[in-house]
């Protein structure tokens, strides 16, 4: 480069400098009125958009949340792919909400820097079902190696909310149980057994199993169960390949109990519950009723 090019290159402006120019008022009006990202600010002052961030906080001005910020991209034009979502979903307390939750206490994760969380299951149909409630628009991923379907949603708020339930990024084993409002633990109880729980046979009795890597966890959701379903208090077992807490219930009487607690009306009502588990546990529910009548 030739010495008298070196006059032309724009070189980055003093932050003393930018903040003395970008008053309270300009930026408000370029974020807040104009719909302008931090990015296209940070551009206009020739600095980084973690400065133009810093003014936002030192002058208290909201930013916008992902969300919106994709919807604001979109309405100028950017060429942003908006995927909306129900940013507020895990705020309500509905039955709606408590079943998500259960899914992916069951199934789900939380991002590494906690601003994304994800359900990843073996069968899209389940996958399919918590997208819909979402709201979501984000796109399923199919993993290339194994048959699994991931749904990922960035999006902070929504993290947050679900860091508040007691949820964290590596909280596998101590899994906290989250608090609830009674009429809404059979919703979250079967979205748990929705994405985790198994009906089988088991010497000649059926038997339903509620499975988790933590033991706490699986100490609070019996302890559920059997305040609110009536059922009998049952041994935990450990299974250490790979490591995992198991409780089942086998008893008619437990078996009817849990199933009138888990598919209540509103449940059947709203569909709110995966088909093919439903109806395999009302098959061996119905099983269970005829060999007791013989």
């Amino acid at each position: 480069m030739k010495q008298d090019e070196l006059f032309y290159i724009k070189q980055p402006e003093d932050k003393k400098t930018i903040g003395q120019r970008l008053t309270e008022f300009q930026l408000r009006d370029l974020y807040c009125d104009q719909g302008k990202s931090l990015a296209d600010i940070a551009k206009m002052f020739n600095c980084s958009n973690v400065y133009i961030l810093m003014l936002m906080r030192q002058y208290d001005i909201p930013t916008r949340n992902r969300s919106a910020a994709s919807a604001q991209a979109k309405r100028l034009d950017k060429g942003v792919r908006f995927t909306a979502v129900n940013d507020n979903f895990f705020k309500a307390r509905t039955p709606q909400m408590a079943y998500v939750l259960g899914c992916i206490y069951s199934h789900g994760a939380i991002g590494k820097h906690s601003t994304s969380f994800s359900i990843t299951h073996e069968d899209i149909e389940i996958v399919n079902k918590l997208k819909e409630l979402l709201g979501s628009s984000h796109r399923i991923k199919q993993g290339k190696r194994k048959r699994v379907y991931t749904l990922n949603i960035g999006n902070m708020s929504m993290t947050r909310d679900l860091l508040a339930f007691g949820l964290s990024v590596n909280n596998n084993f101590e899994r906290v149980f989250p608090m609830l409002e009674d009429n809404l633990y059979s919703h979250f109880i079967r979205g748990f057994f929705d994405c985790s729980g198994s009906v089988s046979e088991f010497t000649h009795l059926w038997r339903i199993s509620f499975v988790s890597s933590s033991k706490l966890f699986v100490d609070n959701l019996q302890t559920v169960i059997r305040n609110y379903a009536r059922t009998n208090k049952r041994p935990i077992y450990l299974y250490k390949y790979p490591e995992i807490h198991q409780v089942s219930y086998e008893s008619r009487m437990d078996l009817n109990n849990i199933f009138q607690y888990m598919y209540d009306d509103y449940a059947l009502e709203q569909r709110l519950y995966i088909p093919s588990q439903y109806h395999l546990f009302l098959k061996h529910i119905e099983i269970s009723r005829f060999n007791e009548g013989l």
